[in-house]
């Protein structure tokens, strides 16, 4: 739009002193300074793992209104006895969010910046739990009921029980 000649003429009117910025100046400008926050990123990144930090990770996965698909990842760490975070990524990704493309784009993610993490905090969705639920918590989640002593057995409720606490609740 700001190349079109009727923009040009637009801005004249509007403001005389107005320098018009052509597309391709504006993606250098935003190319470099896109060149220059990640060597800030992995320079920051390099100092966590120099003191042996491991940090934590958000990951989530959303579609908008318009169908098109995001994936947003942040790093929390702790620097200076202050929780620190950073956007580490936030890039439009195929409508697919099935396990094995979360995998395919969080391992990515991890090989290009190459941290070690302590711990991946998502959504409780369905395809999140199948890619990052480890089996401990599995194990841990299933319920040993193998027991012999059924104690549960000699314990009556009855209505006024249950009303009463419907009650309280």
């Amino acid at each position: 739009m700001v190349e079109k000649p009727w923009f040009r003429d637009f801005m004249k009117d509007v403001e005389p002193r107005f320098k018009n910025t052509s597309r391709r100046s504006v993606d250098t400008k935003v190319s470099a300074l896109a060149t220059q926050r990640r060597s800030h990123l992995l320079k920051k990144l390099a100092a966590i793992a120099k003191h042996g930090l491991q940090p934590s990770f958000t990951l989530d996965f959303w579609m908008g209104r318009d169908s098109r698909s995001f994936m947003g990842c942040t790093i929390h760490y702790v620097c200076d006895k202050q929780l620190k975070h950073t956007i580490l990524c936030f890039k439009e990704v195929p409508p697919t969010h099935t396990s094995d493309s979360i995998t395919l784009h969080f391992e990515g993610l991890h090989d290009c910046y190459e941290i070690r993490c302590f711990q991946i905090i998502t959504d409780n969705a369905a395809n999140m739990k199948c890619v990052f639920l480890i089996p401990h918590e599995i194990a841990t989640q299933e319920i040993d009921d193998d027991d012999d002593d059924d104690d549960d057995d000699d314990i009556e409720i009855d209505n006024e029980d249950l009303e009463e606490w419907n009650l309280m609740n």
